[in-house]
């Protein structure tokens, strides 16, 4: 059992707390989590592969990979056909790379899906933080222009896919 506070386990209370946050989350703030679980799983399989710990490098890796391939699933081809396409070469290359980082136990290729994953990461924040700061999401052209008249690409919109039973 975990540690007790306030007469609740820990560990429920931070379960309590992630619904909270994911029940009650942007559909664009979901995809960040999504994206941040990724790198989580991706994390914690290189420390395990550091380890020597096959089972559970396969384990995190894993876990990394359904959170790619939920981000995968999620993008609409309908819009900002040339993004998408350029960002389902990236999430393929991520899946491909953590693959080939479980089977052929290969650090080389955990850093390079979290490198992809981190500025896919960065680019998908400032996205947050731009929709938040003005309240409105970004032109359908697939390009936003943040403060400092830099132009961003702007990831596709999320599809949220039900985890219930």
């Amino acid at each position: 059992m975990g540690l007790k506070a306030n007469g609740f386990v820990v560990s429920q209370v931070a379960e309590a707390y992630l619904e909270t946050r994911v029940l009650t989350a942007s559909p664009v703030r979901l995809h960040l989590m999504v994206v941040e679980g990724a790198i989580r799983g991706t994390l914690r399989g290189k420390a395990a592969l550091a380890a020597g710990d096959r089972e559970q490098t396969s384990l995190h890796l894993g876990k990394a990979r359904d959170c790619v391939a939920e981000l995968l699933a999620g993008l609409r081809p309908d819009e900002a056909p040339e993004l998408i396409g350029t960002t389902k070469a990236l999430l393929a290359f991520v899946l491909r790379s953590l693959a080939e980082a479980d089977l052929h136990q290969r650090s080389s290729s955990v850093d390079d899906a979290l490198r992809v994953l981190a500025a896919y990461r960065e680019t998908w924040k400032e996205l947050c933080d731009q929709i938040e700061a003005t309240g409105t999401m970004p032109p359908a052209s697939g390009r936003v222009e943040l403060p400092g008249n830099s132009v961003h690409p702007v990831p596709p919109e999320p599809h949220v896919r039900s985890w219930s039973a």
